[in-house]
């Protein structure tokens, strides 16, 4: 789906993003992950039915489920495991087909 802009300023249209993924390699800081999930809840204001998705590579701490609360899902991925990333693949999906299905919804309202 695109969204129109102003062609007055000679603008493009911006395409609606669906799922996003966030990733990171480690376990980031308190500060970082309170400033993604602040992030997140401006980017829905715009893009509501976009769905976030933070991936972390390495141990996640509890206070990522406590200070993530804006994102859609929190997970932790092992690279080297097939089972993790045919579950990321399944989010992706299952996100992706809710986002779409949602904003179908809309056009027809």
């Amino acid at each position: 789906m695109t969204l129109e802009k102003d062609n007055a300023q000679k603008t493009h249209h911006v395409g609606l993003p669906y799922v996003i993924i966030e990733t990171k390699k480690q376990q980031p800081d308190t500060h970082t992950l309170l400033a993604y999930s602040e992030k997140v809840k401006m980017l829905k204001t715009v893009f509501p039915y976009c769905k976030y998705i933070f991936v972390v590579f390495d141990r996640i701490s509890p206070r990522t489920y406590r200070h993530g609360i804006n994102f859609d899902e929190i997970l932790h991925i092992n690279i080297k495991s097939k089972k993790s990333l045919s579950l990321l693949e399944g989010l992706i999906d299952k996100y992706l087909k809710e986002s779409k299905t949602n904003i179908d919804n809309i056009k027809e309202n």
